[in-house]
Formats: structure tokens, C-alpha cells, sequence
């Protein structure tokens, strides 16, 4: 009896003690619904993510384009979320809302969605397989890819393009407006129209404005800086005539004005200003 006790303890325990090390490897085994490691990429961060296109350092790259209203997209993504779970360790899994990314939908031509693509080392494979976890994790790991139709990855759209693309996107969008509600959509862009005349004559009579003020602002700037050379050179007039007053004392009136002139003009470092101020009362 005892010995059976004690075989049940060792067994226990070793249960104990393999559930408590291996926990986490056992939950990564069995999906868990509420569990996720899918990455959501947008037109901004797919290459910066991915680098499918420029390298493919991240890793290799399972992506599920959707549209959230569609019960098929639903569908699969329940079964991305386990396949992220599944293969957390060597795979990259990740979705894109067709309906926030335009310029992804036009880079790799959609036209259908769901649609999974699968990036590895700049090449790209269209998955068009049952939509179950297991099933995809095969496609990938049995290198059932390279029985598909693939491609080398689309670079990522110009400036250009994408300016084009918004443009056909703008009018797409007033077309179906205009379709549905012909006279709202006018009356729209109307207003819309007389909006920007508007702002835009706004903005030229305030720049106009402004240059003008700036304008003036220059000429005061420089009426002033004028203004202070003239007090400058008065200054400097003054100096000077106090500097030979001392002769003026020493010199007969009559030779007074000469001897100052004669000994200023010799003088080199004496303003051309102060010169010519006392030849002019020298002839007179």
C-alpha cells in the first residue's frame, strides 16, 4: 500500500514538474482563439515592415489583403490568427484593410479579396488554397509555393504614381457621388470652388499686405540709419574744431582761418568732410 503511494507521488510529481516547465511550449502547440501575432501593415509601413522589395531581411512574409465588411475576409482571418500562432517562431503574418490602403491595392493589382500573398526573397506567390490554418502552414513549410504562379515584388510606387493615384481616386469618388446624388454633389463643389477663390484672394491681399508693411519698415530703417551718420559727421566737425582751437588763440585773426586750414589739410587723418567745411570759410 505504501509503495503504491509512493509510485503515485513520483508520478505526481513528475507531472507536476513537466506541465510547470513546458507550460508555454504546450500553449504554443494548441491554437488559442484569443491569441495573436498577426501584424497590421498599412501604405506607410508595408516596405518598412516587410522589405519585400528592398532586400527581404525581415524575414519571409504571409499577408492576408481583406475588407472588413466581407464575411469570407472574416472568416479568414480567424484562421490567420491561428496560423500566426502556429508558426510565431519562422514566420511573419500579417493583413491589410484594402479600404485604408489604395496604393498597396494598385503596387500588387488586386481585384479580388480575400487574397493571400506570400513574400519570399523578393518574389511574391499567390495563395489560392483552402483558407485553413493547417493547410497554408503546408503551402509554406512543404515549399508548395514554387508550384504557384509567382513574380518578382512590385517596387513600391513614385510620387508620381501615387499623385495619379489620388487623382483617379478623387474622381472615382465625385463620380459615384454624382450618381447617386447629382444635385447634393454639385451644390458641393460650388461651394467647394467659391471656398478656394475665396481664401486664395484672401491670402494674396494679406501677402500683399505684409510686403508692403515690411516695406516701409526699411525705408524708416534707413531714414534713421541716415539720420545717425548725419549726427556723426557733426560730431566729428566738432571734434575737430575743438581739437585746433589752441591755434585760433596763437594765430592772428586775419591768418587765423589759414593757419587752421593749412595745418588740417596737412593733416591726413582729418575727415575729407572737416576739410572741405574749412575751405569754404577760408574764401569767404
Amino acid at each position: 500500500m505504501n509503495l503504491k503511494l509512493f509510485h503515485l507521488f513520483i508520478l505526481k510529481f513528475i507531472l507536476y514538474t513537466f506541465v510547470c516547465v513546458s507550460g508555454e511550449d504546450i500553449r504554443d502547440l494548441v491554437p488559442n482563439k484569443d491569441i495573436s501575432y498577426v501584424k497590421e501593415l498599412t501604405d506607410i509601413n508595408f516596405e518598412h515592415f516587410t522589405q519585400s522589395a528592398t532586400g527581404a531581411t525581415t524575414g519571409d512574409w504571409f499577408v492576408l489583403f481583406y475588407l472588413p465588411t466581407c464575411k469570407q475576409s472574416q472568416a479568414a482571418l480567424k484562421e490567420l490568427d491561428k496560423l500566426s500562432v502556429i508558426t510565431k517562431q519562422n514566420l511573419n503574418v500579417a493583413k491589410v484593410d484594402v479600404t485604408k490602403c489604395h496604393y498597396l491595392v494598385k503596387r500588387f493589382g488586386l481585384t479580388a479579396v480575400p487574397a493571400f500573398r506570400f513574400f519570399r526573397k523578393g518574389m511574391m506567390y499567390t495563395y489560392t488554397g483552402i483558407r485553413n490554418a493547417e493547410v497554408m502552414k503546408t503551402f509554406i513549410w512543404s515549399r508548395d509555393y514554387t508550384k504557384v504562379p509567382s513574380q518578382p515584388v512590385p517596387r513600391p510606387l513614385s510620387t508620381f504614381d501615387v499623385f495619379i493615384s489620388e487623382i483617379k481616386h478623387t474622381v472615382s469618388d465625385i463620380q459615384k457621388l454624382i450618381r447617386l446624388a447629382p444635385i447634393v454633389t454639385i451644390v458641393i463643389l460650388l461651394i467647394g470652388f467659391f471656398s478656394g477663390i475665396g481664401f486664395t484672394t484672401a491670402f494674396m491681399k494679406s501677402k500683399k499686405h505684409n510686403t508692403n508693411k515690411k516695406h516701409l519698415s526699411d525705408c524708416e530703417l534707413e531714414e534713421d540709419e541716415e539720420d545717425e551718420e548725419d549726427e556723426e559727421d557733426e560730431d566729428e566737425e566738432d571734434e575737430e574744431e575743438e581739437r585746433y582751437a589752441p591755434i585760433q588763440k596763437k594765430t592772428p585773426s586775419k591768418g587765423r582761418i589759414s593757419a587752421i586750414t593749412q595745418v588740417i589739410e596737412e593733416d591726413h587723418n582729418v575727415p575729407t568732410s572737416v576739410r572741405r567745411s574749412m575751405r569754404l570759410r577760408r574764401v569767404k
